[in-house]
């Protein structure tokens, strides 16, 4: 019997070596990693959204964020809006550009609620260090600053716990996973708690310079990880629900995978419907493998799932209701969403799987109300992971 006892005690350690190698689970209440080939992940663009684009160098994915500064005010991208957190955990792969303007301090991103003039915001200096403060001055407000330097055309992976507090706010500051600072004894509460996070340069000299955002999330319960943002589109089989009309070459008369797996959309292929509760999905391309143009990361069965969303661009005739149908697991579930005349995206928020339940998915609509010509152009299932201990994958990319 004491072999047994042995096997037993044996068993036990790599269990637990194996629960404690993994990484916790946060609640992402938003994720983004522009894998839809365009910024329509973004709420908005403040000043507007002509110095945004999408594009290499990326860190995961087919697709990272590019800020073009141009001139005093170049912009923010927005995340999304009405979150109310006292305190939130924020996660942002960040990379500049070799060629900077010295005269400025640049911001990276920050949160915000109301006014810009009393707000936590995480900077960088000239030299590419780091710092935060609590106002709209640069470099004489200084609450904590790190001494690590953001070198040019490297990803860098910024985690950050912003505090809302009159006693005990402030900001703590991970770059790749170590702390660089801790902070937490400034009054924030004038801020209010924070509604949305912004992301984009400040005053950025003219335009000289390019910053990059990929993988970015939010959190309101934890550190979420260095995690990454991956999508999956269309795959050939027969999907559950086939009852929308196809459009488009290659498209009409064809398989829905022809007609949905456009990146960035595409208005040349789509699906139509007129009836009320037709139902249309696609089968998804497992997340388990790589899929052409959706990068070269994988979630493998002991990866940790931070977030998903079900998403598409569509439109109708006349403003109504379309559901954005995912089904999981054998299991449907419908999100309403209020379509517009024009092409917009929309998705049906953040829930989490298992990695073989995203691996047989579905992603699709179900015509509302009404007999309006429904249109969807492109569908998406995109997920945020982080990857278990001794299976990260790191990819650098220099520009």
């Amino acid at each position: 019997m004491a072999w047994l006892v042995r096997l037993l005690a044996a068993l036990l350690l790599v269990l637990l070596v194996l629960w404690t190698s993994l990484p916790g689970q946060a609640a992402v209440v938003w994720f983004a990693g522009a894998e839809t080939g365009d910024l329509s992940e973004f709420t908005q663009f403040d000043s507007g959204s002509n110095h945004f684009t999408v594009t290499t160098p990326v860190r995961t994915g087919g697709y990272a964020m590019r800020l073009v500064p141009a001139g005093s005010n170049p912009g923010f991208a927005i995340s999304k809006k009405g979150l109310n957190l006292a305190t939130a955990y924020t996660r942002v792969a960040f990379q500049h550009s070799n060629t900077l303007p010295t005269s400025l301090d640049h911001i990276i991103f920050e949160p915000l609620n109301g006014s810009q003039a009393n707000t936590l915001r995480l900077w960088m200096k000239t030299d590419g260090t780091t710092y935060f403060n609590f106002n709209a001055a640069r470099a004489t407000s200084i609450i904590a600053s790190g001494s690590t330097i953001l070198t040019g055309g490297t990803w860098y992976v910024l985690e950050v716990k912003w505090v809302n507090s009159a006693t005990v706010g402030g900001v703590e500051l991970k770059i790749n996973g170590t702390v660089e600072f801790s902070s937490f004894g400034t009054n924030t509460s004038g801020q209010g708690n924070f509604d949305q996070f912004i992301y984009g340069a400040d005053d950025a000299g003219g335009g000289a310079g390019n910053f990059y955002y990929d993988d970015l999330a939010i959190s309101d319960s934890g550190y979420i990880g260095i995690g990454r943002s991956i999508a999956r589109q269309g795959t050939s089989g027969t999907p559950t629900y086939d009852a929308w009309t196809k459009v488009g070459v290659g498209c009409s008369g064809s398989s829905i995978d022809n007609c949905w797996s456009n990146t960035p959309f595409s208005t040349t292929t789509s699906a139509t419907d007129t009836v009320l509760n037709d139902a249309q999905t696609m089968l998804v391309a497992p997340f388990n493998a790589t899929q052409s143009g959706h990068g070269t990361e994988v979630i493998a069965p002991q990866d940790v799932i931070n977030g998903c969303k079900a998403a598409f661009v569509g439109k109708v005739a006349l403003s109504s209701a379309v559901s954005i149908r995912r089904r999981i697991g054998g299991s449907d579930t419908d999100t309403s969403k209020t379509l517009t005349t024009s092409d917009a995206y929309y998705d049906d928020g953040i829930w989490t799987t298992t990695t073989a339940n995203l691996n047989t998915a579905e992603v699709g609509a179900v015509h509302g109300s009404g007999v309006n010509l429904a249109t969807v152009e492109d569908a998406w299932i995109l997920c945020d992971f982080t990857a278990s201990a001794g299976r990260v994958k790191h990819r650098t990319t220099q520009q």
